[in-house]
């Protein structure tokens, strides 16, 4: 719902004003790499989801990345 709307105020910049936006909701990690990371990862998913119109592959990429970060790799590494 942001990107459509941010897409309609802003143009093609509305994708990347929603990148940086997803890249601000990690701010509470404080590493500017984890940022970084984040911003990229949420302009590709933007992209991926304008390209397709759906969310549906990148909420369950987001998903299982964060199954893996918090539930798997703690046991791993």
């Amino acid at each position: 719902m942001i990107q459509r709307a941010a897409k309609e105020a802003m143009g093609g910049w509305g994708i990347l004003f929603v990148a940086v936006l997803f890249a601000s909701m990690h701010i509470g990690y404080l590493s500017i790499l984890d940022l970084g990371l984040v911003f990229v990862v949420g302009l590709f998913f933007g992209i991926v989801v304008n390209k397709t119109g759906s969310i549906f592959g990148v909420t369950v990429s987001h998903g299982l990345t964060n199954v893996i970060l918090y539930l798997v790799a703690p046991f791993v590494f």
